[in-house]
């Protein structure tokens, strides 16, 4: 299958779920889609091999991408970029202190509460992992996705400042 394909299919599934989630669900659009997404990957999960056509077209499907470099390579420059367009720099640059300070301060504590809370779950199931490791998983986990966050917040009705100290 060849990426041609494997793009118009994916544009075709992501259109289908936002359809649905305008018309019936009325989510936000990023959360909608999402929750789609999960219900459907959870349902080809467990149902996938009783229905044997859809099994083999949703294998062929994820072995033909390399997810990495679609990711890394090609979708994320474009969404970052995206996203970017509709951002004013001059009210970041009016609100750059806070900006820094909450996005520092909130990556940081966030790690730390996550490392935390996993380092100690996973001991309570007998699992010791170091709690350097946690601190890293948690270092990665803890910054939000951009595309999300502006995808959300443009639907808001949260005043202009406040918007931009969040985006930023």
């Amino acid at each position: 299958m060849n990426l041609f394909t494997v793009i118009t299919v994916l544009f075709i599934i992501s259109s289908l779920f936002s359809y649905i989630n305008a018309r019936w669900i009325k989510l936000p659009g990023v959360i909608g889609v999402m929750l789609l997404d999960i219900v459907v990957a959870l349902f080809l999960i467990t149902f996938g091999k009783a229905i044997p056509f859809v099994h083999s077209y949703s294998l062929s499907v994820l072995n033909s991408i390399d997810f990495s470099k679609t990711l890394l390579n090609m979708m994320l420059g474009f969404l970052l970029f995206a996203s970017a367009l509709h951002f004013d720099i001059n009210r970041l640059k009016e609100n750059l202190r806070t900006v820094l300070t909450t996005s520092t301060v909130g990556v940081v504590l966030s790690a730390l509460i996550f490392a935390s809370l996993l380092y100690y779950l996973l001991n309570l199931f007998h699992l010791p992992v170091p709690f350097i490791y946690c601190l890293v998983f948690g270092a990665l986990i803890s910054p939000t996705d951009a595309v999300a966050v502006a995808a959300l917040l443009k639907e808001s009705k949260m005043p202009e400042c406040m918007r931009t100290i969040i985006t930023g």
